[in-house]
């Protein structure tokens, strides 16, 4: 994560003033997602912003909603300080004090959820399967009942506040409109359970272009009303919205995440494992400058979550098409083995020539392992092409 450079120095004085005695903090949000959003602050508040929207960041991010409030104590040390003679700081001194924070990585320390006895005691199984009783739809309206109360969907599900009166929203209909779904709300857990899969998936696609993160929060005392939220943002909301659905897919070994590169970001993809599933974005997100790449088009096509065979080998014969032209080219950079490997690949299982022949039901199991050995091939041959391109404009 790259920190934005400020107009002051992270040695100074009054830096070290508020940021001395700070605790090892320990997130619980991921730390790329922390750090990318205070960036986003660093680089987009006023002056006026930076307090309210840092606090509120640090409420939210860490483990320990006191480190908030110790934050903002030490600022108003450090401002006290200053009003007694001290020197004034070269630069906002929440600017001074996030920096510092994000170019300290020891300071940003990951959460470890505690270890209880039935994990201790799993026999060395820590991926404990998920209570049966709990469908992934009954636990999705959950964590949607918790954000909304968070203030993350302001203009489908705002918070109820007496003193700001809000026109009424018929929350069945709008989702009716956007999704072509039946949905009756408010949805209970146990109706949830009963609703179609179709239906459950498209609400959580839905609900990932709603989500809007508050970045600012005020205490309203008024009749135990809460924080009252502003400042919202579709992007960080949408960021925090995908990490944690795609945490409770994946705690319910749904074989799917939300999407975040491109045409991708915020629908259902299949997925793969960790490793992989990083490869492919990645892979997407280089091309993202290139609406027509068809080896982009081929990754999106493949792990659409709605992909069936025809679609894969449709992918398969995409990412053929980048190779085959190639192959005289190839046939000097890498092993000829390899190479043959590929094309007969392509041959005996009708990619090559065309993906409408017939292709045998027994072979359907091979659609991933072909994807991925193409891939691989592909990936050689873009490396083989930027190495060639950037020794040719060496002088």
């Amino acid at each position: 994560m790259v920190v934005p450079a400020l107009n002051g120095n992270v040695s100074d004085p009054t830096t070290r003033l508020i940021s001395v005695n700070d605790p090892v903090y320990s997130l619980s949000w991921p730390r790329p997602l922390f750090a990318w959003e205070a960036s986003r602050i660093l680089t987009t508040a006023s002056d006026a912003d930076l307090l309210p929207w840092t606090k509120h960041l640090l409420r939210e991010a860490f483990e320990d909603e006191g480190v908030a409030e110790a934050f903002e104590a030490k600022i108003s040390s450090q401002t006290a300080a200053t009003t007694w003679g001290m020197p004034a700081p070269t630069a906002h001194p929440v600017r001074l004090w996030l920096q510092a924070l994000l170019t300290d990585e020891a300071r940003l320390a990951a959460y470890q959820p505690p270890v209880y006895f039935a994990e201790r005691h799993s026999g060395g199984h820590i991926d404990i399967e998920p209570d049966s009783r709990f469908t992934f739809a009954e636990d999705f309206i959950e964590l949607l009942n918790t954000m909304s109360t968070e203030g993350y969907f302001p203009k489908i599900l705002p918070k109820v506040c007496e003193d700001r009166w809000t026109e009424p929203i018929d929350v069945s209909r709008e989702l009716r409109r956007a999704t072509k779904q039946v949905v009756e709300w408010p949805l209970t857990s146990a109706a949830a359970k009963m609703l179609p899969e179709m239906t459950v998936y498209s609400l959580v696609e839905y609900f990932n272009d709603r989500a809007q993160r508050p970045r600012a929060a005020e205490w309203h005392n008024w009749n135990d009303c809460g924080y009252d939220y502003s400042d919202f943002n579709r992007e960080s909301g949408g960021a925090v919205y995908r990490w944690r659905v795609n945490a409770l897919l994946s705690y319910h070994k749904a074989p799917l995440r939300l999407g975040s590169v491109g045409a991708e970001r915020g629908r259902l993809i299949h997925s793969f494992s960790r490793e992989q599933d990083a490869l492919l974005t990645q892979e997407v997100e280089n091309r993202v400058g290139r609406p027509a790449d068809e080896v982009a088009h081929a990754i999106r096509m493949f792990r659409a979550r709605d992909a069936n065979n025809i679609d894969k080998r449709a992918a398969l014969a995409l990412l053929y098409k980048r190779l085959e032209p190639k192959r005289k080219y190839l046939e000097g950079k890498t092993t000829k083995g390899d190479l043959e490997d590929i094309f007969n690949i392509a041959n005996r299982y009708h990619i090559r020539h065309s993906v409408g022949k017939q292709f045998s039901e027994e072979r359907e199991e091979y659609l991933e392992w072909m994807f991925w050995n193409f891939l691989s091939m592909v990936r050689l041959l873009d490396a083989l092409e930027a190495k060639q391109t950037a020794a040719e404009k060496s002088p």
